[in-house]
């Protein structure tokens, strides 16, 4: 009888493992062109379990050309779809002298403006969905953000080419450069 609830107990322990996937969120980018998905894979926790996050997480500061850029990253959990998720949230502050060009830094952690961490690349690098920012006329896409050896930051942005509001005969205006910017933490 001793046995008999032995091989219960495992039985039911190894049933709940197989409903609780984490998965570091260092491999997340393995699902994210594959048919089943996050959710097909059983995976319920997308967790930075290995600290990965540590390196991108604080103020950093950088500037190109007159701008001067403040980008802070935080950590975020989010529930969506039955799968949790740890991911980084970045809010800026862009200013040309000391006139503000654009900023997100009161903003909600839901404001639409904050820019929502995606994944981390295969080689490290962190992407995250930008929405073209606060003004009528932005170019959205990917910013590219690399933590560096030395603990600074490459950052970039890949335009999608998309507007994110209707924009008749306007350029875009574009928040974060095209080009690398080196951030130093604060």
């Amino acid at each position: 009888m001793k046995n008999i609830k032995l091989i219960l107990a495992i039985q039911l322990l190894s049933l709940t493992s197989c409903f609780a996937q984490i998965l570091p969120v260092e491999q997340k980018y393995r699902y994210i062109n594959s048919e089943e998905g996050l959710e097909g894979a059983g995976i319920t926790y997308v967790k930075d379990i290995n600290g990965v996050f540590e390196k991108f997480i604080g103020t950093w500061k950088g500037s190109l050309d007159s701008k001067n850029y403040e980008i802070r990253i935080m950590k975020a959990l989010e529930n969506s779809f039955g799968i949790q998720e740890d991911f980084l949230v970045i809010k800026y502050l862009i200013r040309n002298n000391d006139n503000i060009i654009e900023s997100t830094i009161n903003d909600a952690d839901n404001s639409p403006y904050v820019v929502l961490g995606h994944y981390i690349s295969e080689n490290g690098t962190y992407i995250f969905n930008f929405g073209g920012g606060k003004t009528d006329c932005g170019l959205d896409g990917y910013l590219f953000v690399e933590a560096l050896p030395n603990s600074n930051l490459k950052v970039f942005l890949s335009p999608k080419g998309e507007y994110q509001y209707t924009c008749p005969s306007q350029t875009p205006f574009i928040v974060f450069p095209e080009e690398y910017v080196i951030y130093t933490r604060q």
